[in-house]
């Protein structure tokens, strides 16, 4: 786990993205006021802790409103 204030290791990296997805992005951002940056990172950071295994786990998210939906029928 990082410390509050420690310094984080970064490198510079250059993309080429399609126009419509970095037109979301920035939707995305401008409704949030974040940074590019730090969207991307979040975006990264969720596929990196959890992404990559959702398929080979065969477990599906579910919002909970769903989930208590399908409570109320058992």
């Amino acid at each position: 786990m990082e410390n509050i204030g420690e310094k984080k290791k970064q490198k510079n990296i250059t993309f080429r993205i399609d126009e419509y997805i970095l037109d979301e992005l920035y939707n995305e951002i401008n409704t949030n006021s974040i940074s590019l940056n730090s969207f991307i990172n979040s975006i990264l950071i969720r596929y990196v802790k959890w992404g990559r295994y959702e398929k080979k786990s065969n477990i599906m998210p579910i919002v909970s409103p769903v989930v208590k939906e399908l409570y109320y029928y058992l």
